[in-house]
C-alpha cells in the first residue's frame, strides 16, 4: 500500500481514484466493512483505492481537553488498513491551519485536484470541513460540478449494535475486551 504524507498530498497524486475518507481509528468491523465496499467499486470502476486520514486526530488539534484516547496507532490503523487491501493511504496532516479549510475547498483542492477522486463512499454519518459544514450535500453538489459519483452506506453493525469508534473506546475502557473485539473484529492491541 502507498502512503502519501506531507507535501507530496498537495502534488496531482492520481488521475482518478475512488475514495473514503474519516478518522478510522480503531480500524472496526464497520470501518473494514466501508474499505470492502470501496475495493469493490475500484474494480469495477478501474481506479485506484485510496483511504483518506488525517494525523492527528482532530480533536487533538482543536480541542485538546476533550480528544478521546486512540484505540490504535498510527502504525496499527496502517496495517490494518493495508490488510484489506487498499492501494493507498492519504494523511492529512491535522493543523490549526487545515481545520479553517472550508469543505468546499477540500473537496476541490484536495480531493479531486490532488487525489483525483471520482468516486467517494462515505459512512452514514460523516461530516467534514471547517466547523463540520460539509456532508452528503456537499459532495454532492461538487459532483455534479466536478464529475464524481458518491455513495452514502447505512449504519453497519450487528445483533442491533451499530459499530462505532467511540462505542468500542467506551468497551476498552470499561474493561469489556470480549464486546470490544465483537466490534473491532479482533483483540485490542497495545502498543
Amino acid at each position: 500500500m502507498r502512503i502519501i504524507t506531507g507535501l507530496e498530498f498537495c502534488n496531482k497524486n492520481f488521475e482518478g481514484s475512488a475514495i473514503t475518507i474519516g478518522n478510522f481509528d480503531g480500524v472496526h468491523k464497520g470501518h473494514v466493512e466501508i474499505f470492502r465496499h470501496l475495493k469493490e467499486r475500484s474494480r469495477w470502476l478501474d481506479l485506484p483505492s485510496v483511504v483518506v486520514t488525517f494525523e492527528p486526530h482532530p480533536l487533538k488539534v482543536l480541542s485538546p481537553g476533550t480528544a478521546p484516547p486512540m484505540i490504535t496507532t498510527f502504525e496499527q490503523k496502517s496495517a490494518l488498513i493495508s490488510e484489506v487491501g487498499i492501494d493507498c493511504l492519504a494523511v492529512a496532516s491535522f493543523t490549526p491551519e487545515f481545520a479553517r479549510m472550508k469543505a468546499d475547498d477540500f473537496v476541490r483542492d484536495v480531493l479531486c485536484d490532488s487525489l483525483g477522486m471520482r468516486h467517494i463512499v462515505i459512512g452514514h454519518d460523516y461530516a467534514f470541513g471547517r466547523g463540520r459544514e460539509g456532508n452528503y450535500m456537499t459532495l454532492e453538489k461538487i459532483g455534479s460540478e466536478r464529475g464524481f459519483t458518491l455513495e452514502d452506506m447505512n449504519p453497519i453493525g450487528e445483533d442491533g449494535i451499530i459499530f462505532s469508534s467511540s462505542l468500542a473506546r467506551r468497551m476498552i475502557s470499561e474493561g469489556d475486551m470480549e464486546s470490544a473485539s465483537k466490534i473491532l473484529g479482533r483483540y485490542h492491541m497495545i502498543s
